[in-house]
């Protein structure tokens, strides 16, 4: 089973006339899971869950290839359904949704209806087909620069010159002092994620507090927060860009729900290399700027003037050090962070997940900036 793998993005869009009740009698949700190794699992595996207030949403794969969808709402079943056994031939993503109402839901994948448990005697077969991309490093891409340069820019603009002090008791570091501290921070990095595949996942605050010192900023030029590697790719000249692959935010190609949705999270897929082909080349800030969660309010609400309430790549970066690293260990918690905090696939958080991802990226792109350094040196 280790061979599942949530990816993509996870919708959860409650109708509006329950928005305001806060149940779960009615609802839609979309997953997109992607298919590697064995299936079925040798023992039930949870692939999602999400709680949400008093209701939860789970998603598990039983030992005989069954599917069980469960929502809950206040210690109550509302829907427990139980699929056909499943027999998936090949390997690659696939597209899950689930509708319910009045008791009963109706589960598909790629929009095929899957039978329950009476209506077939047969396993039945999804046929599933991996898509085949590029095999490019987005460090070697020819387009990485025009793909990066808004942000090419904007770092060039904030860190090309040292800050002014106007203390006596500080002095400036040298850039030579600066390019050790990034590489010492690379190494730390590179320690703490291979410590953490051994088991040792307490070491995930650590992982975090890394990386609010390496990559998280604020707008403003009066910030406090000084990004170590983004102010060395700045510095260089030319300054360069720090390209990745990924999800960016959906456009208006994308299906009505998913700008409709009153919650949404967006996936933790960032690479160096095209995983899927929907992932595209972009600036590691431009990905670390955008949603990884939006929950918007009812119409019908009281609250439905609220604007949209919006997670950042960076907020959840600074959130996670802030709130539940040794950051500061903060004794209170924002909401959206305890709402995405909260939500597991395969036992494992999104925010773990997505501070993994990150941090593998940025370990990359940090000794790529170091490599670059050697002329300048």
């Amino acid at each position: 089973m280790s061979g599942w793998s949530l990816c993509l993005q996870w919708t959860y869009n409650m109708l509006r006339n329950l928005q305001v009740n806060n149940n779960m009698k009615e609802g839609h949700i979309f997953l997109m899971l992607g298919l590697e190794g064995d299936w079925p699992p040798v023992e039930r595996k949870v692939m999602t869950t999400s709680q949400q207030g008093s209701s939860i949403v789970t998603l598990s794969a039983l030992p005989d290839g069954c599917l069980e969808f469960f929502v809950g709402e206040s210690g109550s079943c509302v829907i427990r359904h139980l699929t056909k056994p499943i027999h998936f031939e090949g390997s690659g993503m696939f597209l899950f949704d689930s509708e319910w109402k009045n008791g009963r839901a109706d589960l598909r994948i790629n929009g095929q209806t899957l039978p329950t448990l009476i209506e077939m005697a047969r396993p039945f077969v999804i046929k599933l087909q991996k898509s085949d991309v590029p095999e490019i490093n987005s460090l070697n891409h020819p387009n990485a620069t025009s793909a990066c340069e808004k942000w090419i820019i904007w770092r060039k603009n904030r860190y090309a010159k040292s800050k002014a002090i106007d203390s006596e008791y500080l002095r400036a570091k040298s850039f030579s002092e600066q390019t050790s501290e990034l590489e010492e921070a690379i190494t730390g990095l590179d320690y703490l994620l291979d410590e953490f595949s051994n088991e040792k996942e307490f070491l995930i605050v650590h992982i975090a507090t890394t990386l609010r010192a390496l990559i998280y900023w604020e707008d403003g030029k009066g910030s406090k927060y000084n990004p170590l590697l983004l102010r060395i790719a700045g510095r260089l000249d030319p300054p360069l860009p720090l390209p990745v692959f990924a999800f960016t935010e959906p456009g208006n190609e994308a299906p009505k729900v998913i700008h409709e949705a009153q919650y949404h999270t967006r996936n933790s897929l960032i690479s160096l290399k095209q995983e899927f082909p929907m992932q595209k080349l972009a600036d590691i800030q431009e990905i670390l700027d955008s949603a990884v969660q939006i929950e918007r309010s009812d119409s019908t609400s009281p609250i439905s003037s609220k604007k949209p309430q919006i997670l950042r790549g960076r907020d959840l970066i600074r959130e996670f050090a802030s709130t539940t690293a040794t950051g500061h260990y903060h004794e209170h918690i924002k909401r959206d962070f305890d709402r995405i905090h909260s939500m597991e696939a395969f036992d494992v958080p999104f925010s773990y997940s997505f501070i993994l991802r990150i941090g593998q990226v940025t370990s990359s792109l940090g000794k790529f900036v170091l490599r670059n350094l050697l002329p300048h040196k």
